[in-house]
């Protein structure tokens, strides 16, 4: 019986010591700062979205950037032209089953960018 219990107490005390080193080990995050620096086309940012190819796409006062880890492309509304932005301030970002972007913008409505990324309007 004395066994039985030295036997768990050293299992116990090799599974505690065993976690805490595996969770005392050190993470380290890799960060990349994004501003209008490297391209944002404003920094004040109103919504974040990664979609399901992994283009990071932010929403700005000064319209609609989508990122693809080295660059940005930047979509504005220009005036008399439809598949352009309806408004440059994005409020929000989201993505439908089919791959298309939805982007919500004020006073301009809702457009949507199709699967191959290009910009339609939907008012």
């Amino acid at each position: 019986m004395v066994r039985i219990i030295k036997k768990s107490i050293f299992t116990l005390t090799a599974l505690f010591v065993t976690v805490l080193t595996a969770t005392s080990q050190r993470i380290t995050l890799n960060t990349t700062y994004l501003n209008s620096s490297s391209g944002l086309s404003q920094n004040s940012i109103q919504c974040i979205f990664k979609d399901k190819y992994g283009f990071m796409w932010f929403g700005t006062q000064d319209g609609l950037n989508k990122y693809d880890g080295f660059k940005f492309t930047i979509y504005k509304h220009i005036k008399n032209n439809p598949r352009s932005l309806p408004a440059n301030l994005v409020n929000s970002i989201n993505e439908d089953a089919n791959g298309n972007i939805w982007v919500g913008t004020r006073l301009g409505g809702l457009s949507k960018f199709d699967s191959v990324r290009r910009h339609k309007s939907t008012g």
